[in-house]
């Protein structure tokens, strides 16, 4: 049996209007529009083209993205792509994608959003959306430095 793929789901609008719900993740991918089904089982179909983001949501009633934390206070822990996207509409969100090309989304962005502990684990952002989106910063992982005792450690003893 196949995993679903149906998730609760926040889709905001250019016009500040929001649409809760559940929705199948396997469908945004080149889709003109987006199917979501309500908690009281409506489906409405919104055209990409007015959505600015699709939040996927602990909680469908929580919070709006630009009522959390927006940007990044400092330097984010998370591994990826440190990145500032300005929407359409003059909003600027902060994020981290992933750093790997293989993951890249023709029809969109995917971050994960500044503050982890927030309603909204995952944003999507369809490009229509965007004016811009850029890279502030590459977060790697710890870099294991070679010291002096690395080395002793290795090395073997011959004369001893």
């Amino acid at each position: 049996m196949a995993a679903s793929t149906n998730k609760k789901v926040v889709v905001h609008r250019f016009d500040r209007a929001s649409v809760g719900g559940y929705l199948d993740s396997a469908e945004i991918p080149g889709a003109a529009t987006v199917s979501v089904l309500s908690p009281q089982g409506t489906l409405q179909d919104i055209p990409l083209e007015e959505i600015k983001v699709i939040c996927f949501v602990r909680d469908i009633n929580g919070s709006a993205p630009w009522r959390e934390q927006r940007v990044f206070r400092s330097r984010p822990k998370t591994e990826g792509l440190w990145i500032q996207l300005e929407f359409r509409d003059g909003d600027v969100l902060q994020g981290v994608v992933t750093n790997n090309l293989l993951s890249i989304e023709s029809g969109g962005i995917t971050y994960t959003p500044p503050d982890p502990t927030a309603n909204n684990q995952r944003i999507y952002a369809p490009r229509a959306a965007l004016h811009s989106a850029k890279v502030l910063g590459v977060i790697g992982g710890q870099m294991k430095t070679k010291g002096k005792k690395d080395d002793e450690q290795r090395q073997i003893g011959l004369f001893e």
